[in-house]
């Protein structure tokens, strides 16, 4: 899902989806919240935070990704 930032025009917010399979077969995925600036080269990726969905419990981190959603 791609979105534009609602206070800027040069600033894309992106949310795509991982999923990672370990050497020994345990399952990881989440989510990326990505945010892109325009330059004068193009657009280019200026933050990513990458938020876990499974596995879950102490010590996975939690992001609130409501800001990156279109109102």
């Amino acid at each position: 899902m791609v979105t534009r930032a609602q206070d800027d025009p040069d600033t894309l917010r992106v949310i795509s989806r991982y999923l990672a399979i370990t050497a020994d077969g345990t399952v990881h995925n989440g989510d990326y919240l990505d945010e892109f600036r325009k330059t004068e080269q193009g657009w280019r990726m200026a933050r990513r935070i990458s938020v876990p969905r499974f596995p879950t419990g102490p010590g996975v981190p939690h992001e609130d990704r409501s800001h990156w959603l279109p109102e």
